[in-house]
Protein backbone atom coordinates (compact mmCIF):
# COMPACT_ATOMS: atom_id res chain seq x y z
CA UNK A 1 0.00 0.00 0.00
CA UNK A 2 1.11 4.09 0.11
CA UNK A 3 2.45 3.08 3.39
CA UNK A 4 3.88 0.19 3.69
CA UNK A 5 6.10 -0.70 6.08
CA UNK A 6 9.38 -2.72 4.75
CA UNK A 7 10.20 -4.46 7.73
CA UNK A 8 8.43 -5.54 11.35
CA UNK A 9 10.21 -2.67 13.19
CA UNK A 10 8.88 -0.40 10.77
CA UNK A 11 5.68 -1.89 10.55
CA UNK A 12 5.09 -1.61 14.60
CA UNK A 13 6.37 1.57 14.18
CA UNK A 14 3.98 2.57 11.84
CA UNK A 15 0.58 1.43 13.37
CA UNK A 16 1.80 3.36 17.21
CA UNK A 17 2.21 6.16 15.41
CA UNK A 18 -1.77 5.90 13.43
CA UNK A 19 -3.11 5.09 16.93
CA UNK A 20 -1.42 8.30 18.29
CA UNK A 21 -2.76 10.24 15.45
CA UNK A 22 -6.00 9.25 16.25
CA UNK A 23 -5.51 11.72 19.77
CA UNK A 24 -5.32 14.79 17.38
CA UNK A 25 -7.96 16.67 15.77
CA UNK A 26 -6.13 17.10 12.52
CA UNK A 27 -2.95 16.19 10.48
CA UNK A 28 -1.14 15.94 7.66
CA UNK A 29 1.16 13.49 5.98
CA UNK A 30 3.81 14.34 3.06
CA UNK A 31 5.37 12.04 1.15
CA UNK A 32 9.13 14.01 -0.02
CA UNK A 33 11.35 11.14 -1.81
CA UNK A 34 14.28 10.11 -0.05
CA UNK A 35 16.80 12.04 -2.89
CA UNK A 36 15.11 15.42 -1.76
CA UNK A 37 15.59 14.84 1.65
CA UNK A 38 18.84 13.01 2.71
CA UNK A 39 18.58 14.62 6.20
CA UNK A 40 15.84 13.29 7.42
CA UNK A 41 16.43 10.20 5.46
CA UNK A 42 19.38 9.78 7.73
CA UNK A 43 17.65 10.06 10.83
CA UNK A 44 15.11 7.75 10.17
CA UNK A 45 17.59 5.34 9.85
CA UNK A 46 19.52 5.85 12.97
CA UNK A 47 15.79 6.12 14.83
CA UNK A 48 14.94 2.77 13.28
CA UNK A 49 18.15 1.33 14.72
CA UNK A 50 17.05 1.51 18.29
CA UNK A 51 14.92 -1.09 20.46
CA UNK A 52 11.49 0.24 21.63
Amino acid sequence: GLHAAKNDLLKCSKNRVWDLMEDFEGFGIKSIPRKENQAADRLAAVGAAFDI
